[in-house]
């Protein structure tokens, strides 16, 4: 589906916040798997002057969710077949890698940790059993994984598990704030 579950957003925010606790700052976010851009309107009342990459598989959700409105970029590419992301402050990978196989996720997660060395890179994925298949026509939206906390624990370096929800976990890489 191109919205993920929300519930473990504040948690998100309270990390993004604690990494870059001046609201003003001029962060850059890459938001992939943009899919209907809640993860932009979510996090960007909290820091307004940041800067927002979207990058989206689903050329269709481009259109039907005006997302070249609400990023400042938008690149229309499989994050898989990407050889290097744009530098971040911020990586979100909401709900995106239970759509690939576990070998993919691993490497997308390298290429996120590597945009954002000096940030912070985050993942919500569904943890256990969730079957969906495509969506909308879109069949990227099929998930070709089922993760566990071992699962992320093996194919995630770096990554702590930092909430849990019924349905989903929240993971994060955080480099520690310079002195």
């Amino acid at each position: 589906m191109p919205y993920s579950d929300n519930r473990l957003r504040p948690t998100g925010l309270e990390l993004i916040r604690t990494r870059f606790p001046d609201p003003l700052a001029a962060i850059t976010v890459l938001d992939i798997g943009a899919g209907a851009g809640t993860n932009v309107e979510f996090y960007r009342p909290w820091f307004p002057n940041s800067q927002w990459i979207a990058v989206e598989v689903w050329e269709p959700y481009v259109t039907r969710f005006s997302l070249a409105d609400r990023y400042s970029q938008v690149l229309v590419d499989d994050v898989r077949q990407l050889t290097g992301l744009p530098r971040a402050d911020v990586v979100l990978l909401g709900d995106v890698l239970e759509h690939m196989s576990v070998d993919e996720a691993g490497e997308v997660w390298r290429k996120a940790t590597a945009a954002a060395p000096d940030g912070l890179v985050l993942a919500s994925i569904p943890l256990g059993e969730y079957p969906q298949g495509a969506v909308h026509g879109n069949p990227y939206e099929e998930h070709r994984s089922t993760w566990t906390r071992d699962t992320a624990a093996e194919w995630l370096p770096g990554a702590r598990l930092v909430a849990v929800n019924d349905v989903v976990g929240l993971y994060a890489t955080l480099v520690p704030v310079p002195a």
